[in-house]
């Protein structure tokens, strides 16, 4: 088949058509051909081609646009990673921590910087979270020589895993919770599932949420039921908050106006973690590249110090034998100035006391351990063979024995604790145990900054420098006395008022000072507490005589007024001697918990039977207030007709 290719005839049109001829014009032997129209049909075409050119050049202009913008965000983006890759490299090389977690690495699992982490000496190996057509918001690296975890829960917000720790087995939950409430429920009981209190657990990262309302400052309400819900998780998985340095805030959005800044990210642990790890701090660094503080948990075993200073416990009190050992001690002749005299007394009463409490109250944790082992003997007997009297009467005395030993047990931990609020009564050894463990990583030093700026780290260093440092703070410098000056200063108090404030305290003064002082405050350097100095009301400071002529009664209503009013357990003492004491009632509103009554004399009652309406001794006082009178008597009462 042939084809034949027809030409295309343009149609010149109207506007290609000229009406008349040019004219034509000869100068210096050029012709010149002038025609008007065409010259009018060569500006309109240049005018168009000009018109056809702006437009394509727009275009142009657009996209060149367009892609510099986007050059300039993939500029700005390429930037922004190196800037962070810069600042992880320096908080690794600083720090050298040996398990890290990024949150919000905003890089596909396939871009994994291998190279950028096994040159900082990290394992080429790593875990990451699972979110569904979502990156990943969580890696985990460890270090080389750590082994490789176990994932024991994981979701969109959380990965936690188990790490081989040398002694023991180590679990670590990383966070990075969403900004919606409803969805931070979830994590809440994931949490509370992955989180075993029979492993050293700790928990970190960006929670979303504040647990105060101090924690946040700028415009917006705090969320008291959002705090109320990380709360019920925190008491739930029984974790307790690891003491920060540094900063406070950790979040911030960066504005000038509407400034916020709150706490979000925070670290938390049980107390297994602490036995492990008996120093614990978290340490805000500062934020360069991002809106979120880095943050970093220290976990290292300081080793108690061997010189562990003496510690008075209120319980030793309560014991029968403890006046008769203080009064032994006391007794010790000492001669000199009456403050040295005092001071070697206290002495020598807390080297009396120290033998003492050994041998009366050794390890309550052992002895807990040995009267449940008693209990259950005796238990398991009687389920063999039956109850009999003998096995009565021993179950009964190992029930004892455990009560007791219970007890003291809570005791001697609510005075570790020092939780005014918490009161006596249900068993809260786990809650004073927590709160001893908190306290006690608060008050430790693990690290100080001279003069020069340097930190110390190391405990040698940090004891050497304070030994130094309270040396020189004590050195004698020279004193140049100016009494000229004190003619400058204008007298307005008194003569009376001046020799008013001279006058040297009574010796009840002094006495009632030092019973008013805090029962349960921290001790002196001494080591005894306030209510080591005020404990016992002898009845003869009240004007008994030990003679079996004077009659007391007033004496003892002053002692027990006196023990009934003191905020502390007390003992009211009758020491050795013979007393004459007709018919009292003791009574009151008291605001001890314990009141001792003790008696190691000889008591004779009137000889005459018209001093009495019925009773002799009368002890009235309510029972919501006083727990539990303690009577310790050695009274003979002789053949006086009575």
């Amino acid at each position: 088949m042939a084809s034949a290719v027809q030409p295309v005839v343009e149609d010149p049109g109207e506007d290609h058509v000229v009406s008349s001829l040019p004219r034509v014009e000869c100068s210096r032997g050029t012709v010149s051909i002038v025609h008007s129209e065409i010259m009018r049909m060569d500006t309109v075409a240049v005018a168009r081609e000009k018109e056809a050119g702006g437009m394509l050049m727009g275009g142009n202009q657009r996209k060149k646009t367009a892609s510099q913008a986007k050059k300039s965000d993939k500029n700005q983006f390429s930037k922004k990673k190196a800037a962070g890759l810069c600042a992880l490299r320096q908080l690794v090389k600083e720090h050298a921590p040996d398990v890290l977690c990024l949150a919000e690495p905003m890089v596909q699992v396939c871009k994994f910087p291998v190279i950028f982490f096994s040159r900082l000496g990290y394992a080429m190996d790593f875990i990451h979270n699972i979110r569904d057509e979502k990156v990943p918001n969580l890696w985990i690296i460890w270090k080389l020589g750590v082994s490789r975890p176990v994932v024991a829960g994981m979701s969109d917000q959380h990965i936690s895993v188990i790490f081989d720790w040398p002694g023991s087995k180590v679990g670590i939950s990383f966070v990075h919770a969403s900004s919606f409430k409803i969805m931070r429920r979830q994590l809440w009981l994931d949490l509370e599932l992955s989180i075993s209190a029979l492993v050293p657990w700790s928990v970190m990262g960006d929670f979303n949420a504040t647990l105060l309302s101090h924690e946040k400052r700028g415009p917006g309400k705090f969320n008291l039921r959002s705090a109320a819900e990380f709360q019920a998780m925190v008491d739930a998985c029984e974790l307790l908050s690891i003491p920060s340095q540094g900063k406070k805030f950790t979040w911030t959005n960066n504005r000038r106006r509407g400034h916020v800044v709150a706490v979000l990210d925070r670290s938390f642990c049980n107390g297994k973690w602490i036995d492990v790890f008996r120093n614990v701090k978290q340490r805000v660094l500062l934020s360069s590249v991002s809106d979120h503080a880095p943050l970093i948990v220290v976990s290292d075993d300081v080793q108690r110090p061997t010189n562990i200073p003496f510690r008075f416990h209120s319980f030793w009190m309560e014991n029968d034998q403890f006046i008769s050992v203080v009064e032994e001690a006391w007794k010790t002749p000492i001669g000199g100035n009456p403050i040295f005299v005092l001071a070697q007394k206290l002495k020598q009463v807390k080297e009396n006391l120290k033998v003492w409490a050994r041998a009366t109250f050794p390890n309550l944790n052992d002895e807990v351990d040995k009267a449940k082992l008693e209990l259950k003997k005796v238990q398991d007997m009687i389920e063999v063979a039956g109850m009999t009297d003998e096995l009565f009467n021993r179950e009964a005395d190992a029930k004892t024995v455990l009560l007791k030993a219970n007890q003291m047990y809570e005791k001697l931990w609510d005075e570790k604790a020092k939780l005014r609020w918490m009161k006596n009564g249900d068993c809260n050894s786990k809650i004073f145990h927590l709160s001893v463990k908190l306290r006690r990583l608060k008050n430790q030093i693990t690290s100080l900054k001279n003069e020069d700026g340097t930190c110390l780290s190391d405990q040698q260093g940090i004891l050497s420098y304070v030994s130094d440092f309270f040396e020189k703070f004590h050195e004698a410098d020279a004193i140049t006395v100016h009494n000229d000056l004190l003619d400058n200063i204008p007298r307005v108090l008194e003569e009376e008022d001046v020799a008013g404030l001279e006058i040297v305290p009574s010796g009840d003064e002094i006495k009632q000072a030092v019973w008013d002082l805090d029962p349960v405050s921290s001790p002196g350097p001494d080591g005894f507490p306030g209510v080591a100095k005020a404990i016992v009301f002898d009845v003869t400071k009240y004007g008994a005589k030990a003679n079996g002529k004077m009659d007391i009664s007033k004496a003892v209503s002053s002692a027990w007024s006196a023990s009934c009013a003191s905020a502390v357990p007390s003992t009211v003492l009758m020491s050795k001697g013979t007393y004459l004491l007709g018919p009292v009632v003791l009574s009151g509103c008291c605001k001890s918990s314990s009141i001792g009554f003790q008696v190691e004399g000889i008591v004779q009652a009137p000889s005459s039977l018209a001093a009495f309406n019925e009773d002799w001794i009368v002890f009235k006082f309510s029972f919501s207030i006083v727990d539990r009178l303690n009577c310790s008597t050695m009274v003979n009462l002789p053949n006086n007709g009575l």
